[in-house]
């Protein structure tokens, strides 16, 4: 593995360079300058065909980066080729060459900033502060390092202040450039995020390099010059796979064109059919009508005179012949003062506009000179008192015999039509206007760009040159300047808010009365020469309140250089629009507190899971502290734990604040107005300005610098345990009420996680105290039962040795050595019960069997086993274990004490209770009377303790020389399903129910 991890190193260095021979370095910026160069090219390329302003940014980045290549290319190729020497190229070459990369880096993020975002504030502003850092990092290094160089020779610029300070730069640019992509969201943004990660990574591992002196620089410096070789084809791929987009949006758009031409010559194709159609169902009328003329001459005539249209008749030469009383009305002429004039110049004289009317233009002079039939809607007649009138008109040809004599033009009076459609053409604008507004403002949930393509809009929408959106600030009083259009610096305007610009009365005005203002500027010379009016020679301006549920939320004021430019048609669709806007910035504040909302629950839960996952109350405090800092977003956090008997409370955490001298800080109470209010009132305590707050403890503004601080209580068991004290270090700060709530919830699961940590330790000692009394019943009954049984043995020996009865003193001396074999089993019993080996799980029966055949009695005395319980009786480990013991115990007193010549193990069932009896024949004792031998009567205390374990019974039944009979009882629970025929057992940690222990009166309770 490290001869492939070597390889893989030496081909890095081989194709990244870093630490080793300086033709390494070759490749790395060979290879650099070559993608640095295409990328120059096909950009270049692009820039000079489109003249797009985003090419001309990369023309520059993409130069510098190659720049930057070649310079070090030519430098590494001068010092292999020894035409330079290398001590003198590092009084220019090392400041120069970070310049050239910070410049570089900051100009190609800066243009991706510009166009993925579409920001151009923020990349103008983005490129100005790289720019700027470059050349005053380049002006700060490049007289200094030669005249420091020249008198630490031996010294490299990495070692010094001044590498630190370039690639300390670059890295704060790089990661400012990722945040703002990150949250673009889409995929030119990511593809851009991971080029400049790759970028920052390389910058990281420098730094990481430098911080170590070069001590891991075969594996850093390889690596990092790998990630700033592989951003650059990312940043070729996120330009061309932009280019190809574009060239397919394109086509797409092309296509659509396409079709919608098609469709266009499709539907008027079906109009003029159906308009031929017509017009061949009108010459058939007119047909008709001729023929029926000669009939009905006298009848016509009526009708002519009764009919609702005007109908003039004219000859030739456009004279009139004939007209009818309609037409007498409308024009405003007698029939005696038309006949003989001229049609064209009495009321046909002029265009809609005003403008001469040539007669050869005219369609109804057509109609009398060529014969063609004219018709249509679009002609205004003129009155006699030289006022117009839209028409609808048709211009028939006359004929006699054959010869053009002539036409009759008949006409119609539609102005109640043309105002009509006028007004139609006016709300479907208007509501197209407001679908396009809606349209704008719900594809997004960013204020900004809701904003500013709602501001677009309207100014499209109105013809409208400058336009501005203020908001009420929810938190304070007064109204903020969001966006604006039609300025040339956002700066100025923000100053003639304050100078009191007439757009800021007038937004005023339209939220106080609650709708659309407009204000007449003409011949006004305003106050401020400085202003947004003055400036833009604003003649109009109107403003419209953003409403929201009844309530203003801010207002949209829009103006024009001409006087009059809004209509009060236009006043109403503000307002309309206005509303849409305000729905919109509460949704998108409704969002905005959704979304932070979520994230900080998010934070609270893992943040209480980190709390519950540890017991340990030191990690418990280091993590509440911690967390609290994460969680309200702050820079220091301090937690006392309060001693109520001496009144003080005592630092045992804190965050941020590490060698000031704040931990076992010790204070009164009544020291501190916060923590006194905190402890003893139990409530939280929101402090906005630190330093004007007369409640805050100077330690706080000395240690901490603290500017906003946060007081928390802290409980346990009832009462108040300790206080947490956030502080904000950066300025004043108004804290939320759902901070607050968060805060106070986390502070109360940490409490509780304390608690539990406290409970654990007290469980932890109380099983350490239990397992010590087992330990200590495990050796009396084993080992302390074998060494007493051993004691007695000794002296039997002895006794029969003195006497002379060597067979019989033998004899002893076999059983002591079976009784030390024993031992040694109980000894090993011991230590695998102590190791928790689990043991294969038997029956009571099958346990009682393998005790009673191993133990060992006197030769001359017998042992039984009776079982009249037949179905095999299932027991929880622990009572089994418990059992057994008491049984022991009981036989261990029979062979050592009673002197029996047999004893009787028995188990039975005696109604609702298991009952286990050890019966033997000795010389008995009166359980009343303590014993001489103190051992045995500590016996008996242990084997009540274990039935009391099992929740049973202990009963001894003894008398002097009636021998002994020592009963076991426990209840079973008859509800319980039976288990292999038997009872089944409790589980461990069970309780045991119906498990019940009787004591013999005059015993001693363990």
């Amino acid at each position: 593995m490290n001869k492939v991890l070597e390889y893989l190193l030496t081909l890095l260095s081989q194709f990244a360079g870093g630490p080793g021979p300086a033709e390494n370095n070759l490749m790395r910026f060979g290879l650099a300058a070559v993608l640095w160069g295409g990328l120059l090219v096909a950009a270049w390329s692009r820039q000079r065909r489109h003249g797009v302003p985003r090419e001309k940014l990369l023309v520059w980045g993409f130069g510098l980066g190659f720049a930057r290549e070649m310079f070090m290319f030519s430098h590494v190729s001068l010092r292999l080729l020894g035409v330079l020497e290398g001590e003198i190229l590092r009084f220019s070459t090392e400041p120069l060459e970070h310049a050239m990369t910070l410049a570089a880096l900051a100009v190609v993020a800066g243009s991706f900033l510009r166009y993925s975002l579409g920001r151009v504030l923020l990349a103008r502003r983005y490129l100005q502060v790289g720019l700027g850092v470059s050349v005053l990092c380049f002006a700060a290094t490049v007289w200094w390092w030669p005249g420091y160089l020249s008198t630490h020779p031996e010294i490299k610029f990495h070692q010094t202040w001044a590498a630190w300070l370039f690639h300390l730069t670059a890295s704060a640019l790089l990661v400012f450039a990722i945040v703002r992509l990150v949250r673009h969201r889409d995929w030119l943004s990511n593809v851009v995020s991971v080029a400049l990660m790759f970028f920052f990574l390389g910058e990281s591992l420098m730094l990481v390099n430098f911080a170590t002196d070069k001590l891991y620089a075969y594996i850093l410096c390889p690596i990092g010059n790998s990630f700033h070789i592989a951003a650059i084809p990312l940043l070729g791929y996120v330009y061309l796979r932009e280019q190809s987009i574009a060239k397919k949006l394109a086509e797409e758009e092309l296509e659509a064109y396409r079709i919608h031409l098609e469709e266009l010559v499709k539907d008027r194709t079906a109009e003029l059919s159906t308009t031929n159609e017509q017009l061949q169902q009108e010459i058939f009328e007119r047909a008709q009508a001729e023929r029926e003329l000669a009939k009905l001459s006298h009848r016509n005539k009526l009708i002519l005179e009764s009919a609702g249209e005007g109908i003039v008749a004219i000859d030739q030469q456009g004279k009139h012949t004939w007209v009818n009383p309609a037409a007498e009305r409308m024009l405003g002429y007698q029939a005696e003062e038309l006949i003989g004039r001229p049609s064209h110049t009495t009321w046909h004289h002029s265009k809609p506009d005003g403008a001469p009317y040539p007669e050869e233009e005219c369609p109804i002079h057509a109609g009398y000179k060529e014969g063609v039939v004219r018709r249509g809607d679009d002609q205004v007649f003129w009155r006699k008192d030289g006022s117009s009138f839209p028409v609808r008109y048709m211009s028939t040809s006359v004929r006699e015999n054959g010869q053009l004599a002539g036409a009759v033009v008949v006409f119609q009076d539609i102005t109640e039509r043309k105002q009509a459609e006028a007004e139609i053409a006016r709300r479907n604008a208007e509501l197209s206007a407001q679908n396009a507004v809606a349209d704008t403002i719900s594809q997004s949930l960013d204020l900004d760009r809701v904003l500013n393509a709602a501001l677009d809009r309207v100014l499209a929408a109105l013809k409208m040159e400058v336009g501005a959106v203020f908001l009420l600030n929810p938190d304070q009083e007064g109204m903020t300047l969001e966006v604006m259009r039609g300025g040339e610096a956002p700066d100025e305007f923000l100053e003639s808010i304050l100078r009191n610009c007439p757009c800021q009365d007038i937004s005023q005005q339209a939220i106080a009365e609650m709708k659309s203002v407009a204000l007449d500027l003409s011949g006004r010379v305003d106050a401020c020469a400085s202003s947004l009016v003055s400036r833009e020679s604003l003649q109009t301006l109107v403003s419209a309140p953003l409403v929201s549920k009844g309530r203003a939320v801010g207002a949209l004021t829009i103006g024009a250089r001409q006087p009059g430019a809004i209509s009060e048609h236009d006043l109403k669709l503000l307002t309309s629009i206005g509303q849409q806007i305000g729905m919109a910035v509460e949704n998108v504040r409704l969002y905005q507190e959704t979304e932070r909302w979520a994230r900080g629950l998010a934070m609270l839960h893992q943040a209480s899971v980190l709390l519950s996952s540890t017991l340990d109350p030191d990690t418990i405090y280091r993590q509440l502290t911690q967390q609290a800092a994460k969680l309200l977003d702050c820079q220091a956090v301090i937690l006392f734990e309060c001693d109520e008997e001496h009144r003080q409370a005592q630092v045992v955490s804190s965050f941020g604040v590490v060698g000031r001298e704040l931990e076992g800080l010790r204070l009164g109470c009544g020291e501190d107005p916060i923590l006194h209010d905190v402890v003893a009132h139990h409530r939280s305590i929101a402090i906005q300005d630190a330093q004007a707050d007369p409640r805050v403890h100077h330690l706080w503004r000395e240690k901490l610098d603290a500017r906003a601080m946060l007081g928390l209580p802290m409980g346990g068991q009832g009462k108040p345990a300790g206080c947490l004290l956030v502080a904000d270090q950066r300025k004043p700060r108004a804290w939320r009420s759902e901070e607050v709530a968060w805060a106070e919830s986390f502070v109360n699961h940490a409490a509780i996680a304390l608690e539990n940590a406290h409970l654990h330790r007290q469980a932890e000692r109380a099983a350490m105290l239990e397992e010590r009394q087992r330990i200590a019943a495990e050796i009396h009954d084993g080992l302390g039962q074998i060494l007493s049984y051993l004691g007695h043995k000794v002296d039997r020996a002895s006794e029969l040795a003195e006497a002379g009865r060597i067979q019989e003193a033998m004899s002893q001396h076999r059983q002591m050595r079976g009784s030390i074999d024993q031992g040694a089993v109980e000894l090993r019993r011991s230590i695998t019960s102590l190791q928790a080996v689990p043991r294969p799980r038997q029956s009571l029966q099958e346990g009682l069997t393998e005790l009673v055949d191993g133990f060992d009695l006197d030769s001359e005395s017998s042992l039984e086993l009776v079982i009249h319980l037949h179905d095999p009786l299932c027991l929880p480990p622990d009572h089994l274990e418990q059992v057994l013991r008491v049984v022991g115990e009981a036989l261990s007193n029979a062979r050592r004490h009673a002197q029996a010549q047999h004893v009787t193990v028995r188990l039975e069932k005696k109604w609702d209770e298991a009952v286990v009896t050890v019966e033997d024949d000795g010389r008995g004792f009166d359980p009343d009377t303590p014993p001489a031998d103190s051992s045995y009567h500590f016996g008996l205390s242990i084997m009540r303790a274990r039935a009391a374990r099992v929740g049973g019974r202990l009963e001894i039944d003894s008398g002097p020389g009636q021998g002994t009979r020592v009963i076991l009882g426990w209840s079973l629970d008859d509800d319980s399903p039976e288990v292999e025929g038997g009872y089944a057992p409790h589980m461990p940690g069970q309780e045991a129910s119906g498990l019940r222990g009787v004591w013999p009166s005059g015993g001693e309770v363990p």
